[in-house]
């Protein structure tokens, strides 16, 4: 999408100003990408080690019930 003809309607300050706020609104974009990218990260870590402790159980169990079976 070009945008251009938008900028060049403004005067020198107004581009100034409104290529800041873009700048702006792609850092705080940026930032919180980051931020969720941590968490969902965070969260699949937590979870892969709650079915590797699962799986666990799950062995144990059956060994029990082999050795109740034998």
């Amino acid at each position: 999408m070009n945008t251009s003809h938008l900028l060049a309607d403004l005067d020198a300050v107004g581009t100034i100003r409104m290529t800041a706020r873009c700048l702006n609104a792609l850092y705080r974009l940026q930032t919180f990408q980051g931020n969720a990218k941590a968490q969902l990260a965070e969260l699949a870590q937590g979870h892969f080690g709650m079915v590797i402790d699962r799986d666990f159980q799950i062995m144990e169990l059956e060994g029990q019930v082999e050795q109740l079976q034998g």
